[in-house]
Order: C-alpha cells, then sequence, then structure tokens
C-alpha cells in the first residue's frame, strides 16, 4: 500500500479525506519516502503543518518533525516553565553567557538559582496544593526526587531511581563521575561536581551555537522531543530530550524551532491519565498541575524567589 494511501485510511474521520489527500501529496511531492516504512525514519512535516496533534494523527506509527512556536514551549522536567520566560534558570544563563563568554559559575544566575531554589517537597516542585480526599497521595511529605506528572505510569520510589541513574549516565557523557548525593540538575541544592557539569554543559552548548548554530538531522535525538498537551484547540509542549538545547534556541532569539512530538495528553481525559487511576493524584490536583504548565506558571514556591 502506498504512503498516501496509509495516511488517508489511518485518519479517517480525523482529517476531512480531502485535505488528508493534499496533504498526503504534498508530503511526497518530489521526495523519495521510501524508506518511511522504517521505524527510525521522520517525516518532515515542517512545511505542511505546525500543529503537533494534526502532525501526530498524519503520521501515524511514524516519528514527524514540525516548526512550532517558542512562545508554546515548556523544559525543566516536572518544573515545566516556560522556555521563553526571564526567569528561566537555563535560558538566562545562557544569554548571560552570549554576552559574558568568560562568565563563571560563580558569577552566574544558575548559581543563584540553585542557591536559593531548594524544594523541601515534591509538592513544591509540581506546585499543587494538598488534596485531603481519602486516598490521595500527599506530595508535601515527600522528597522532591519522587515528583513526577500525572499522566506518567509511574511512582515515587521509581522515579528516585531513575533521576539518580539519569544523572550518572548524563555525568559519564559529559565526562564527570558523581558520587551520591548530588542533588537534581533542575533544582537546589547540587553538589559542587553537579553545579560545575550543569554550568559546563551549558557553556559549551553557547560556543556551538555561536559556532554552527542550531543543526538537527532525522537520525534518534536529532530534534527535541515534546510531549503534546492539549486543551480544545490549542497546545503546549514539554520538552522530553533537548532540554538545554531548547534553552538555547530560546537565548539564540529563535521563534520557532523543529520539533519530534513524542505522545499526547489531552486535558479531556484527566480522569484516565495513569496516576490519577493510581491515586498518586486527585483530578483535581491532576488539573491544577496541567492548568500551570498550560498557562505558563512557575509553581508558587520558584516564583517566590524571584521576589526577593
Amino acid at each position: 500500500m502506498s504512503i498516501i494511501k496509509r495516511i488517508v485510511k489511518w485518519n479517517a474521520g480525523l482529517i476531512p479525506a480531502k485535505k488528508r489527500i493534499q496533504i498526503a501529496t504534498l508530503l511526497l511531492d518530489g521526495t523519495d519516502y521510501s524508506a518511511t516504512t522504517d521505524d527510525k525514519s521522520v517525516i518532515d512535516l515542517r512545511n505542511v503543518t505546525s500543529n503537533p496533534i494534526d502532525a501526530m494523527a498524519l503520521g501515524h506509527r511514524y516519528r514527524v518533525v514540525i516548526e512550532v512556536e517558542m512562545k508554546h514551549c515548556r523544559n525543566m522536567g516536572e518544573l515545566a516553565i516556560p522556555v521563553l520566560h526571564d526567569n528561566n534558570p537555563l535560558t538566562k544563563t545562557m544569554v548571560e553567557l552570549i554576552h559574558r563568554p568568560n562568565l563563571s559559575y560563580e558569577d552566574s544566575f544558575l548559581k543563584y538559582y540553585y542557591e536559593n531554589f531548594q524544594p523541601k517537597s515534591a509538592q513544591q516542585v509540581l506546585g499543587i496544593e494538598t488534596d485531603h480526599d481519602t486516598g490521595v497521595f500527599i506530595w508535601k511529605n515527600t522528597n522532591p526526587l519522587t515528583a513526577f506528572t500525572p499522566w506518567s505510569d509511574s511512582n515515587p520510589g521509581i522515579e528516585i531511581q531513575q533521576k539518580i541513574k539519569k544523572m550518572h549516565e548524563q555525568a559519564r557523557e559529559n565526562g564527570y563521575e558523581l558520587s551520591d548525593p548530588n542533588g537534581w540538575k533542575w533544582w537546589g541544592p547540587v553538589s559542587t561536581k553537579l553545579a560545575e557539569l550543569e554550568f559546563s554543559r551549558l557553556s559549551k552548548l553557547t560556543k556551538s551555537f555561536k559556532q554552527n548554530g542550531y543543526l538537527r538531522h532525522n537520525k534518534p535525538g536529532g530534534d527535541i522531543g515534546g510531549i503534546i498537551l492539549n486543551s480544545g484547540s490549542e497546545f503546549r509542549i514539554i520538552a522530553t530530550g533537548g532540554q538545554h538545547r531548547i534553552s538555547a534556541c530560546a537565548a539564540f532569539g529563535f521563534s520557532t524551532l523543529p520539533i519530534r512530538p513524542c505522545s499526547l495528553v489531552r486535558r479531556q481525559d484527566a480522569n484516565s491519565w495513569p496516576a490519577v487511576v493510581d491515586g498518586y493524584f486527585s483530578k483535581k490536583q491532576a488539573l491544577e498541575y496541567f492548568d500551570r504548565i498550560f498557562e505558563g506558571k512557575f509553581p508558587g514556591s520558584l516564583e517566590s524567589i524571584f521576589l526577593k
């Protein structure tokens, strides 16, 4: 079956037939898509649509890449804060590095951030209120490292293990060896070595962008990945890979960037989100978290450090 017929068949009922055929034809016009049956292939829809929901429907089981506006993007894990916000720690530190290439960690905004945002609980990371409904998990009594999103199929124990493992893996990839405890890269307190690692990554990436601009490719990891949050006809994107790269794009003034959508979270489906079903979040808490991200707000505990 041709790729045009597959797109038309797979997405029946989602997109009008005439539009599906038109888009499928545009996708293949003058281009060899013989490799699209390979799961590692990427369909480039940047000149077709900027809506990630339409793109995922069109691509079906294939990976797709689209161009989205930076204003819709969030990063820094469970904090999920706007990359364009003046006080996004990664973005702001890279802006400093653009103007002051010899900036040291000691004089950076990143140091201020790590020293001043040191959440005491997962509740302060997520930015949600305690829900006293019977059976709902109490986030205010837990280690910040246990924080995870209500649409994740996870639990507090797994989260801590995964975060520690990830930090060690990323440290080794960048020539560092960490010893426990080090903290977590998205908030303080952090060890001296972890702070040095994160600042080094930002510094190296800033230099790379200055010399080469933003380079992407169609192989795994070649684009910034994103979880798509959908409410009504609007969407937001939480970066899942390329957290530093997306802040580099913001620091260098990009208004749009390529994103590879990886999953879709609909607000209307809150009752069936895994962590709601499992009792870690009440529906009220889950929607409170979703709406904070959607509206581009910081958790209250983080916002407060910028009011000092």
